[in-house]
Formats: C-alpha cells, sequence, structure tokens
C-alpha cells in the first residue's frame, strides 16, 4: 500500500466515524430537550430524528462492507 492509499483509507474511517459521533451528539441534545417538558410531538420528533440519522449511517456502512466485526476472513489459497 503506498502513501495515497493510506490516508484516503484513514480519512473515510475518520469521517465514517464522525459522522456517527456528531449522529450521537445531536440525538442526546434533541432527546435533553425533549424531556425537559415532555409532550407526544417532542418525543416523537426525537425518536424520528434518532432513526433518521442513524438509518443512512448503518446503510452506509453494510454497503461499504464492514459488518461491525473485526474477523478477517481467511486467505483463499489456505486448507
Amino acid at each position: 500500500m503506498n502513501a495515497v492509499t493510506i490516508i484516503r483509507l484513514s480519512i473515510d474511517i475518520l469521517t465514517a466515524r464522525l459522522l456517527a459521533l456528531m449522529a450521537l451528539v445531536m440525538s442526546f441534545a434533541l432527546a435533553v430537550w425533549a424531556m425537559v417538558d415532555p409532550t407526544w410531538m417532542r418525543n416523537g420528533m426525537a425518536g424520528f430524528f434518532a432513526l433518521c440519522v442513524f438509518l443512512p449511517t448503518l446503510f452506509k456502512e453494510r454497503t461499504k462492507g464492514h459488518d461491525g466485526q473485526n474477523n478477517p476472513s481467511p486467505p483463499a489459497d489456505a486448507k
């Protein structure tokens, strides 16, 4: 692997982690706001926002082939 490939891979990983962290912080902030004066509208909006934020991140990770496991596949020539 050359340096450009390593840098590109690290940027992709950091971007995905940053998106997940931002989604977590925004969902937490909206949940706190909804719990200050709980109504069905605020709680529903907080839940809907959390789903709308986390589902695209989940689909992005699934389409890139990351299943959340750190188990590498064995080499093709392994017996």
